[in-house]
């Protein structure tokens, strides 16, 4: 099975369109993803995100681990000092500490370079867990029991990766989803967690992008103003502009050309408008459960029906026998004659009905079952032979 991450380019993306992809919606505003993006460079944090992001071998960037610790905690220091999801997440992060315990109950996660950096690593898993598995019979439980089957089914670039991100939050629930056709956030917190971050992402990529053109410039001036000699610099200023121009210039740097903030600008799904972030806000809670079964409520409808209808009529049929038992028209000999001609005549034919019908239920569900199971061995290998023909055709160009 070839792995995923052998294709190139892995992110199957440019900054700006990667926001359309999925039809992502963020339920946060640009302004305020900016505060956090500057709290967090204040804070010393974005090398910590750009170290953490060498991990993960191009598959997910700085700016996506940045999305994450953006949706998971607001990118808040005071993460740092308490759990979250209800004791069960730790750090910017958010490690679950049912599934990390070892990471969790040391003070790893109280630093952020330390969370940070676990945080890629889960993704990393999520990520090898999807690409390894791929048409494999798997299957995932909720937490009332309930099994649910499927054969993992391929996905390439960023797709793969929408994939992981949401396991990132309801683990093999996104595979699952994405092998039964379903939206990939399905089963993830507010059925959105994938298309949320990535969205996000697609604004912190601005963010860091401007932030690096910024940082350049600022640079540049710095060595102009303590390199640059005065007879220089007045030699090189033949526009017309005098020196106290350049050196303006230089203690002022211009600001990023309008193109470079493009992208963020070009995310229209966003509302502006009254979304705020609470002050009381709360990491995301990752307790999953799987829908209720298909038809459930339709049963409970169709008993109380037949419930509704039997019940006043045995009780209308017993006082019938009663009335005309107290008139004298029938004798108790002839009311157990008839309950053993019932007993006798019918009861066996009532057994073979019921077996009938509970023989036809277990056939009726080994067909859908198998039939399902077929349709989705079927869908992988389809996808497997793509993989393997765009591995061979990246391979061809590689010669």
């Amino acid at each position: 099975m070839p792995h995923i991450r052998n294709l190139q380019p892995t992110r199957f993306r440019n900054e700006s369109s990667s926001v359309f992809l999925f039809g992502q919606r963020m339920n946060i505003t640009k302004s305020q993803l900016k505060q956090q993006f500057e709290r967090a460079k204040s804070l010393g944090w974005l090398p910590y995100f750009k170290e953490a992001a060498k991990t993960t071998k191009n598959h997910f960037d700085e700016a996506d681990l940045m999305a994450i610790g953006s949706r998971e905690t607001n990118l808040d220091p005071k993460w740092l000092t308490k759990a979250g999801d209800k004791g069960n997440g730790f750090g910017l992060l958010q490690i679950d500490r049912r599934s990390f315990p070892e990471f969790t109950k040391t003070d790893k996660w109280k630093d952020a370079s330390g969370g940070i950096l676990k945080g890629a690593q889960v993704l990393m898993q999520k990520w090898h867990d999807f690409e390894q598995n791929i048409g494999k019979s798997l299957s995932v439980r909720s937490s009332k029991g309930m099994t649910y089957r499927y054969i993992a089914k391929a996905a390439t670039g960023s797709l793969a990766q929408k994939i992981a991100i949401s396991s990132f939050n309801c683990g093999r629930w996104s595979q699952f989803a994405h092998s039964c056709g379903q939206d990939i956030d399905s089963y993830s917190t507010g059925h959105d967690y994938a298309a949320d971050v990535m969205a996000r992402a697609a604004v912190f990529r601005d963010l860091l992008k401007s932030s690096l053109s910024t940082n350049s410039e600022t640079e540049n001036s710095r060595e102009f103003n303590t390199h640059t000699p005065l007879n220089e610099v007045v030699e090189k200023s033949g526009d017309g502009r005098g020196l106290s121009d350049e050196l303006n210039e230089a203690e002022n740097p211009a600001a990023p050309p309008a193109q470079q903030a493009q992208t963020a600008d070009q995310i229209t799904n966003i509302s502006s408008g009254s979304k705020t972030v609470p002050d009381d806000f709360t990491p995301e809670t990752k307790v999953m459960d799987a829908p209720a079964a298909s038809g459930v409520t339709a049963k409970l409808g169709k008993w109380t029906a037949y419930l509704g209808l039997g019940v006043p009529s045995l009780a209308g049929i017993g006082q019938a026998v009663k009335s005309l038992y107290a008139d004298g028209t029938i004798s108790p000999a002839e009311i157990f004659t008839v309950i053993s001609s019932v007993f006798k005549y019918v009861l066996p034919y009532s057994v073979y009905i019921i077996f009938g019908i509970i023989g036809y239920k277990i056939v009726k569900t080994a067909f859908v079952q198998a039939s399902f199971m077929l349709r989705m061995f079927l869908n992988a290998s389809a996808d497997k032979h793509d993989v393997e023909i765009a591995v061979k055709k990246e391979d061809a160009l590689k010669r």
